[in-house]
């Protein structure tokens, strides 16, 4: 009987210490397949929803206060104000612009009609990890561009555009800080 009892606890005791090894190798915050996917989608989204407020802002017909809403939607997908986008111009060469003067000047160009039109996104870097419960991935997308004064278009420019992504574990499950 005493054999038996000390045979039980050291199998007892092995199936514990292997289940804590286990959890030990696999990192709490590592994203799954199915995770990886979910986070894409959503951020493939997010990326859509910034073009369609690009293209909102610029439109000449909004109103201004409807337009300023768009602007402060937009600001609000970025964790910064102080993130940059590059801007080609007519006259000036491709220089970065915090997001927030971007978005202002895109709503105040002088042109009667703005169009500003989205190719397919794709999730060209996958998501790595950063942080505790942080992922950075990387999306792309081509932007064209098309600028109208009284039906002649005066300038158009197609810029692919790279466009880092940031995402949370905990935003899978609808939770937030």
């Amino acid at each position: 009987m005493k054999k038996k009892l000390i045979y039980i606890c050291i199998i007892v005791w092995g199936s514990i210490s292997v289940s804590i090894y286990a959890s030990e190798q696999q990192k709490p915050n590592q994203l799954t397949e199915s995770e990886k996917e979910i986070l894409q989608i959503q951020a493939i989204e997010q990326v859509k929803l910034f073009q369609d407020y690009c293209s909102r802002i610029a439109q000449k017909g909004d109103a201004e206060t409807l337009k300023g809403e768009y602007i402060t939607e937009t600001i609000n997908l970025f964790d910064s104000t102080q993130k940059t986008i590059e801007v080609s111009s007519l006259y000036r060469n491709t220089e970065k612009k915090d997001i927030q003067t971007y978005l202002f000047r895109l709503k105040d160009l002088p042109y009667t009609q703005v169009q500003i039109t989205t190719g397919n996104i794709l999730f060209t870097h996958p998501f790595t990890q950063t942080g505790d419960d942080w992922y950075e991935g990387e999306t792309t997308v081509i932007q064209k561009f098309k600028a109208i004064n009284l039906h002649t278009p005066i300038y158009t420019d197609i810029t692919l555009r790279q466009i880092k992504v940031y995402a949370q574990k905990k935003t899978l499950y609808g939770l937030s800080n």
